[in-house]
Parts: C-alpha cells; structure tokens; sequence
C-alpha cells in the first residue's frame, strides 16, 4: 500500500460538522492542504492521528477545530514520516521524522478552536510556529498541549497591529 492509513488528498471539508473518529491501526494521511471553512467545523476524537506532509501541508481553521484528547487518548499531529506514532503510514519502510517535516496549524480571523492532550509534532515548514494565529484569533489551548520537535515551539503571531478588541495572551506552558 502506498499509504497505510485514511489517506485525505487536499482539500475543503464541506460547511458542516465533520469527525475524525479514532481508528487504533489507521491514522489519517493528509496529503496537501486541509481548509476547515467558515460555517465549518471539525472534531478529533481522543486517541486519533493524524499525519500530515510533506513540506507545507497545512491545516487552515477559519471554522471551528475541536481536538480535545484526554490523558489516555492523547490527539497527534506529526509527520508522515512518524513510525513511532501509528505505524509506517506512508509505506516507505523505517523513516526519521525531522523538524519541517510538514507547516503549521494556522488559525485564521474569527475561528473558534479548542485545544488540550494534544502533541503536534515535526513541523515549521516555512520558518513557522507549530500553532500560527493570523489576525491575532488565539485558540484556547489547555494545560496538556505538547509542541515537540518543531522548527518553533510555540505560537507564531505576525507582525501587525492587534485589533481593537478584548486581547488576552495567555500563560501556556
């Protein structure tokens, strides 16, 4: 198999509620850009993988993304090229994932997201934090996000000017 997994191609998920379930022995493979719309929203069930790359695939929230774990079902995000997290995914035998393996989560003007027991993993493509925040729309990230093994650690705000409206950067650890 060329992908051992759900293999998503590019694309525009449709202006409803979509779900990734947990399947144990299928992580997704995400292969190009994921757009969750306005109007859009997507839920991760605890436990669930997701793959991404290579090199700039994205996942672009101007809806909702919804992706809260738990302590025994943590969500991934990483790298196609991940063996330690769901297997051999893109079918090429042992691979080393590294950072800039694939971009970002960026999270656009008025999306609405939640984050926690969440591992994002092996991105920065493009010189990027593992979370970008256009427009200064901060997700709520709880306690338990892990960002390890990106090119940047952290959350990437532009430059630019805030907007004029309640801003609060929290203290995430």
């Amino acid at each position: 198999n060329r992908v051992n997994g759900i293999y998503l191609p590019e694309g525009i998920l449709p202006i409803k509620a979509n779900t990734f379930h947990n399947y144990p022995t299928a992580p997704y493979y995400l292969d190009g850009d994921l757009t969750i719309p306005t109007g859009a929203s997507l839920t991760i069930d605890p436990g669930t993988i997701v793959k991404i790359g290579p090199y700039e695939d994205a996942i672009y929230v101007n809806g909702t993304l919804n992706a809260i774990g738990n302590s025994e079902n943590i969500i991934y995000f990483t790298s196609y090229r991940d063996d330690n997290i769901g297997g051999d995914t893109n079918g090429d035998g042992a691979s080393i994932p590294q950072k800039n393996d694939w971009g970002k989560i960026q999270f656009g003007a008025d999306s609405n997201s939640n984050l926690d027991y969440v591992s994002i993993q092996y991105s920065g493509y493009g010189g990027k934090g593992a979370l970008y925040v256009a427009n200064y729309t901060i997700p709520v990230v709880g306690d338990h996000v892990v960002l390890v093994n990106n090119l940047v650690n952290g959350i990437y705000l532009p430059e630019g000017i805030l907007p004029i409206k309640a801003n609060t950067f929290h203290n995430y650890p």
